[in-house]
């Protein structure tokens, strides 16, 4: 960008002090545009090093003897390399002031190894051509929404006379096969569960507060009359900020690690059916990542037929494609162990 600024102000013919202005101080302009913004990029258009291992502070200090010799350079037409070393008798410039211009540019916040989010500031920038689509896309989504909003007027009476008979018209759900629901709010948790390890923290979730688990401390929930052999659903919302944790589990800590768990890893669902850990065994992992730092919807069904293809995850509502690890369950997945929320064993 910082070149076609240059190759754009000589095509304009820019007078050569307001050339100079935009390109060391663009950005310190009264109301600067992306255009002076833009200019600047000439103080960070030296050679920058992304490799590890490299010295930081070393290539830090190499950017800014660069910076300084090229200003010199362009605008004073001096090469000043040697003054960064020893004074030289007629040189017109000093070892002193070297390091005086030196420590203008010593302040900038960057560092000598390069990554993606360094050195800021950093500035996205549209062509025209963007600019000129995102102004019709602009104008479009204003016009889409004043015409939804006589439809929305309409519908909301619809859906409001919709609910107060849903109650009446909808079918119940079987509340003697719903074995356990859990509302992780501050307000819900009880006695009847066993919290083990730290205090929970709380903070908002989807319909109410929600329960935080670092790893410090899980909820243990008995479940006499589950029956993991048979067909089974579990469903939870998960908001992971983490590249491994274990939102629940029924699974034995050691020996044969018969049971359940569901895994997130790196943005994957895992889930794990086990009668002898790596021996018999189910083992499934969604193939496309989600998002960290988001809430998701799970939805992990077993019909009980002790294969991967009866074994299903449902990802913010859509089935999600698994890569089938194991297939080998020949055995029970029954244990006596508690359900664990927020932890493996």
């Amino acid at each position: 960008l910082w070149r076609d600024w240059v190759i754009d102000a000589f095509n304009r013919n820019m007078p050569f002090d307001q050339f100079t202005t935009e390109q060391l101080a663009g950005d310190l302009l009264p109301h600067a545009s992306t255009s002076q913004r833009v200019a600047t990029g000439f103080n960070r258009n030296h050679s920058a090093n992304n490799e590890t291992g490299i010295i930081d502070e070393e290539f830090r200090t190499e950017y800014v003897v660069d910076r300084v010799d090229t200003t010199m350079t362009t605008w004073m037409g001096l090469t000043v390399a040697c003054a960064q070393c020893h004074d030289h008798k007629y040189d017109p410039i000093s070892q002193r002031e070297f390091y005086q211009l030196f420590a203008f540019f010593n302040n900038v916040p960057e560092t000598g190894l390069i990554t993606k989010d360094d050195p800021p500031p950093v500035l996205m920038v549209s062509t025209p051509e963007q600019d000129r689509h995102i102004a019709e896309l602009t104008e479009a989504t204003a016009a889409a929404s004043r015409e939804f909003e006589s439809h929305r007027t309409k519908m909301a009476g619809l859906m409001q006379e919709w609910e107060s008979a849903a109650a009446v018209s909808l079918p119940q759900p079987p509340t003697d096969l719903l074995l356990l629901y859990e509302s992780l709010n501050e307000r819900s948790i009880t006695n009847t569960r066993q919290l083990s390890g730290t205090a929970l923290q709380f903070s908002r979730g989807i319909r109410a507060d929600a329960a935080k688990f670092d790893a410090t401390q899980h909820l243990e929930q008995p479940l006499a009359n589950f029956n993991a052999d048979g067909s089974w659903t579990i469903g939870m919302w998960v908001l992971p900020d983490g590249s491994l944790s274990c939102p629940l589990s029924k699974i034995q800590p050691e020996g044969d690690r018969c049971g359940l768990e569901v895994l997130w890893q790196k943005g994957r669902v895992s889930v794990h059916l086990v009668h002898r850990w790596g021996v018999n065994a189910i083992e499934v992992s969604s193939v496309e990542p989600a998002r960290s730092g988001e809430w998701h919807h799970l939805v992990v069904r077993y019909d009980g037929s002790q294969s991967a293809d009866g074994l299903n995850v449902f990802i913010d509502g859509r089935l999600a494609a698994v890569d089938v690890r194991r297939d080998a369950l020949s055995g029970s997945l029954a244990n006596h162990e508690s359900l664990k929320i927020g932890r493996r064993d």
